[in-house]
């Protein structure tokens, strides 16, 4: 895992390298500094950030697996009418959503046009799948989707966003304590 990686769960970070100057051997960490960093994460927060920050298929394979567990939990929870293989399309396209997100198409990923936040995107540079393309995944009509299946995946992105959140303050904390020694 490199710098910049590790960087993407660190807010605030910076490349030195990045900003202008001569390039510095300061912009690697060692094992030993990411297992600091990454101390202390669950099973599934270690998952889905190697899945999501290193790229570890089995990782994502373990992150699919858990997500589709919690969609199977809040839809008896909630009462949710829904086949089998729908609750497993909903939970893959969740989390393909989160390890991988989309850029904006109508901004490219800046989250800005024309100098005023992108509306579609709320300026954040992340766009989504298409309603059509969601929509055939899980087996039901565009109308359908907006009107049932949209809430369903938010409610499912809400777990996996809430881990990565998770992930974020743990190794901020981590990052404080080492820095501190």
């Amino acid at each position: 895992m490199s710098l910049e990686v590790l960087a993407l769960l660190t807010a605030g970070s910076v490349n030195p390298a990045a900003v202008g100057g001569r390039s510095c051997r300061g912009d690697s960490l060692s094992k030993s500094e990411i297992a600091g960093l990454l101390a202390g994460l669950s099973d599934i927060e270690m998952a889905y950030a190697m899945a999501k920050f290193a790229g570890d298929d089995t990782a994502a394979s373990a992150v699919l697996i858990m997500t589709r567990k919690q969609a199977i939990t809040v839809a008896a929870r909630s009462g949710w009418k829904v086949r089998p293989s729908q609750l497993k399309a909903l939970a893959d396209i969740a989390t393909h959503e989160a390890l991988s997100p989309c850029k904006c198409k109508r901004c490219g990923g800046i989250g800005f046009r024309l100098n005023k936040a992108c509306i579609p995107c709320n300026g954040t540079g992340l766009g989504h799948e298409s309603t059509r393309a969601m929509a055939i995944a899980i087996g039901v009509d565009e109308a359908a989707y907006r009107r049932n299946w949209r809430e369903k995946l938010s409610v499912v992105l809400a777990y996996l966003y809430e881990l990565e959140s998770s992930i974020n303050k743990k190794v901020y904390l981590n990052g404080l304590t080492t820095s501190a020694l």
